[in-house]
């Protein structure tokens, strides 16, 4: 259901907004200049350019790559 007022996100932007507040919530550090995005690609075997163009909503990961930020992110 959307909000008033709240554009409806879809697709990859929407999983990028849903990983990043997860992760941030997990302790990641997601700012400029942050080892989050970096640490995260370690801990999920993703590389640091797809971390970053999920979190930007740009792409979809792997179906394997979802099941992995599931369990590292829970």
């Amino acid at each position: 259901m959307r909000s008033k007022g709240t554009p409806e996100r879809t697709g990859a932007a929407a999983l990028g907004a849903l990983i990043t507040e997860l992760a941030i919530r997990a302790g990641y550090d997601l700012k400029d200049g942050g080892l989050g995005k970096t640490q995260l690609a370690a801990d999920t075997g993703m590389s640091v350019s797809a971390v970053r163009r999920m979190l930007r909503g740009e792409t979809l990961p792997k179906v394997e790559s979802v099941y992995t930020l599931a369990r590292v992110l829970h």
